[in-house]
């Protein structure tokens, strides 16, 4: 029984690895090959005014937004497995911040070595790990709402269970409430209460970093400036919506592969 709990367990932990795996995977795709190439082909005259600039913009911003999904993912996904019987699984919070400075380390590698190691200065290394700090921030921010909600939640539920037990009444699910997801703006679950937080946190680093470029810059001076601006912002809104869904899905797909299978089914069951 030990070892099937064990190899059980160690299934669990590999859906969350996956998720940090893949987290990585567009780290390096944005951080090795669409940045450095958009940065390639809108420097360079014969390419500026090509439609590929465009392309890996467009696809560095879709990695981002990946990226970032990819890493709220999977340390909401150790929130809901560590608070529902993985003892260990918290340990994997770990790697999660690990791969967030990763991400943040390879950009500036890539950086330094497309301008030369020569142009490296303190304010590089600072603004690097200004930038993981942030994110690192974000996500935890998203696990600090989503911790004591999942552990109300399963007391209530807990209490409720005994309860239905008690009187002979239908069976109630521990997982009610938190799996399956009750509708897609369901932010009374924990998991999606996080994941709110964490979208809103990327929409206000996004936007923050906008404003603070927009006061250097100084105010447009025609009506397409104004444009420009707030198609700016409506894109930052943008993004944090579809990281939002992006994280939404991703759980929908893991959290069933980490959560207590016979709760599942009677969560399934009761729905």
């Amino acid at each position: 029984m030990k070892e099937n709990g064990t190899a059980s367990s160690r299934g669990k932990s590999r859906t969350v690895i996956i998720i940090i795996l893949s987290a990585a995977a567009a780290a390096l795709l944005l951080c090795a090959v669409t940045n450095p190439m958009y940065t390639v082909f809108i420097t360079d005259v014969a390419y500026s005014d090509t439609i590929l600039p465009p392309i890996f913009f467009l696809l560095s911003k879709l990695l981002e937004a990946a990226f970032a999904a990819l890493a709220a993912s999977a340390a909401l996904t150790v929130t809901a497995y560590s608070k529902t019987g993985g003892r260990k699984a918290s340990l994997l919070f770990i790697p999660v911040a690990a791969v967030i400075l990763f991400k943040h380390s390879l950009n500036l590698l890539v950086t330094l070595m497309l301008g030369g190691f020569d142009s490296y200065t303190s304010d590089d290394l600072i603004y690097t790990l200004l930038g993981a700090g942030t994110d690192i921030f974000i996500v935890f921010a998203a696990v600090a709402v989503a911790m004591p909600m999942t552990d109300a939640l399963l007391c209530r539920n807990a209490s409720l269970k005994k309860a239905y037990a008690t009187k002979g009444g239908k069976e109630y699910s521990l997982l009610d409430g938190l799996y399956p997801f009750d509708g897609f703006l369901a932010l009374k679950n924990p998991v999606l209460a996080g994941a709110g937080v964490f979208s809103l946190g990327i929409f206000l680093s996004l936007a923050v970093s906008r404003i603070i470029y927009d006061i250097s810059y100084g105010a447009p001076e025609s009506a397409a400036g104004y444009i420009d601006i707030a198609a700016g912002y409506l894109t930052d809104i943008l993004t944090g919506a579809a990281v939002y869904t992006a994280v939404y899905f991703i759980l929908k797909a893991a959290l069933p592969r980490v959560l207590p299978a016979d709760e599942l089914s009677l969560g399934d069951g009761s729905a």
